[in-house]
């Protein structure tokens, strides 16, 4: 296993609760309850992957090097990431409670923080994808020449690399 996994098992968390709540939304335009059952299993494995997304987020905060402006939108990452975990905890029990149905007056209400749910989980994605596209964080930078020709005959001069910080920490 890399040291780093958060990586590789985030997008579990990602995929498996968009398709939780698309299947329960289609469930209930097209009153498909096979729609609902794969909604709840989507759930059921979202939940227990976003346990493991969270613990090894939280392992990599204090093992992966970072500086000071890539620790301020880490800290945000993390708390959209606290939040997801907490409003799926929520539906997973409510669903959990009542053999994995949702009560029919309450379907809106569970739609509603289900779909707020993939909201927030969208917006800490970006945040994560700032800390690796903005950041660098976990990434070594590939050497590249100054300048070479593409395929097309085209020549052009890649930017150099940021230099390494000397802010770099680790908590």
């Amino acid at each position: 296993m890399p040291p780093n996994p958060h990586p590789l098992v985030v997008h579990f968390t990602v995929a498996l609760f968009s398709v939780s709540v698309l299947c329960d939304v289609l469930g209930w335009l097209l009153k498909k309850e096979a729609l609902r059952t794969v909604g709840w299993w989507n759930l059921l494995f979202g939940f227990f992957g976003t346990l493991v997304t969270v613990a090894t987020g939280l392992l990599a905060e204090r093992s992966v090097g970072h500086n000071d402006a890539a620790h301020a939108v880490m800290q945000t990452h993390k708390t959209f990431g606290l939040i997801v975990l907490g409003l799926m905890a929520a539906l997973f029990l409510w669903r959990a409670f009542h053999r994995g149905q949702i009560p029919q007056k309450l379907l809106a209400v569970y739609l509603l923080i289900a779909i707020a749910g993939v909201g927030v989980m969208t917006v800490g994605a970006y945040y994560g994808g700032e800390l690796v596209y903005t950041h660098g964080m976990a990434v070594r930078a590939m050497p590249q020449p100054a300048s070479h020709e593409h395929e097309s005959g085209e020549q052009h001069r890649h930017a150099a690399p940021p230099p390494d910080s000397s802010e770099t920490h680790r908590h």
